[in-house]
């Protein structure tokens, strides 16, 4: 059948000036081991980043209503944890690769609240990745939805023959799991060792097209280790991620990180270890979401309203 899906565009950005450099006085990208550790003050910082990521989606939804266009799996809860665990540790200079409408994603990866809400707002196709970051390198549209892929895998070649310490982050989902271009890109990256982290993830519990020993063993017919992962723990898609990217960075080649949908909640589980470790105050997060909320007011006030 047909796909009736509204077209796709893949969205290429470098990673903009709001994050923050890995190393130091610029250049390349230097990993130390303890980057990898999760002490106090980063696990409240990504239980913030989980908790923006749904505030920001319920927001989205709102917005949209019911009149806007049928993506309903763009906003839907379930994957905050993904983009908040993978994207914590990408520096300056990195790509990330992603549908242009995974507004979400794009947000975890440092695009402004103004350019996330212009979109929202006037409902209008992007004119191009321009829209999406302040460094964008790829201004190519495709329409199908393995796209973000083919671009990633394209970017990590081009990081392998001149920057070889950056690293291309690069989203699939179910819909992009039988199609051939989702095969070859994994079979050639891993072919070539290029500095790419492959991140699947379902679209929807109800609905998945591959399960996880499916993708576990096209990951090692292709040569690449693969994780998997529940998709509701940002703590543990934060550890796996850190190693898969220090791996491309250091040359070793890419990975594929599978993100099953379960019942865990990525807020709640959070929230639940963040207790446990003696971190947790109510006081606390209503402060970090009233915050938020005035940071998400404030972008609303500044964007036009839907033609």
């Amino acid at each position: 059948m047909p796909d009736k899906r509204p077209e796709q565009q893949a969205t290429t950005t470098r990673t903009g000036t709001r994050r923050k450099k890995t190393g130091s006085g610029g250049g390349e990208p230097h990993v130390t081991a303890s980057m990898g550790t999760l002490d106090d003050g980063k696990l409240k910082r990504l239980y913030s980043a989980v908790l923006h990521c749904r505030m920001l989606s319920e927001r989205a939804r709102r917005l949209r209503g019911p009149s806007g266009p049928a993506e309903p799996d763009d906003y839907s809860p379930g994957r905050e944890a993904i983009f908040a665990g993978a994207l914590a540790h990408l520096a300056e200079g990195d790509c990330i690769c992603s549908s242009h409408r995974d507004l979400i994603c794009h947000y975890a990866g440092q695009t402004p609240l103004k350019t996330i809400f212009r979109r929202l707002r006037t409902r209008k196709p992007a004119a191009g990745p321009e829209e999406f970051s302040r460094a964008v390198i790829m201004p190519t549209l495709l329409s199908e939805s393995s796209a973000p892929i083919a671009m990633g895998t394209g970017m990590a070649l081009d990081f392998k023959a001149r920057k070889p310490s950056f690293v291309t982050m690069a989203f699939s989902s179910d819909e992009m799991y039988g199609q051939p271009p989702w095969h070859e890109a994994l079979r050639f990256s891993a072919l070539h060792k290029l500095p790419i982290v492959h991140i699947f993830h379902s679209a929807s519990k109800a609905r998945p097209s591959a399960d996880a020993k499916d993708l576990e063993s096209a990951a090692l017919n292709y040569g690449m280790p693969p994780i998997i992962v529940d998709a509701g723990d940002a703590v543990a898609i934060y550890r796996v991620t850190f190693e898969a990217i220090r791996r491309a960075r250091e040359g070793h080649g890419p990975a594929l990180i599978v993100c099953i949908r379960t019942h865990l909640d990525g807020v709640a589980f959070m929230e639940d270890y963040l207790r446990k470790k003696n971190l947790w105050s109510d006081d606390w997060r209503k402060g970090v979401e009233r915050k938020f909320r005035a940071e998400m007011d404030r972008a609303v006030k500044r964007t036009p309203e839907r033609d």
